[in-house]
């Protein structure tokens, strides 16, 4: 669909995807740094989560029981 320019616009017989990007507004600085800020943290997140149970029973001594009930306990509070 083409968008439909008055005839006296300099922009009339320029396609849809050839429109220049001058008068669209940048992400402030931020914005962009709270989102890679998040992505690393969620990053960092997803790497630890399944070293977990290793870590708990290996170096804290945790018996397989008391791993059932930690995550018991987590898959109940994350479902609430």
């Amino acid at each position: 669909m083409r968008r439909s320019y008055d005839t006296c616009s300099r922009f009339a017989n320029m396609a849809p995807s050839e429109e220049p990007t001058k008068g669209r507004p940048r992400l402030p600085v931020t914005v962009l740094m709270l989102g890679v800020t998040s992505f690393f943290a969620d990053v960092g997140s997803d790497m630890i989560f399944p070293l977990l149970p290793v870590f708990m029973v290996g170096t804290l001594g945790a018996t397989p029981a008391f791993l059932g009930l930690v995550e018991g306990v987590a898959d109940a509070t994350a479902a609430c």
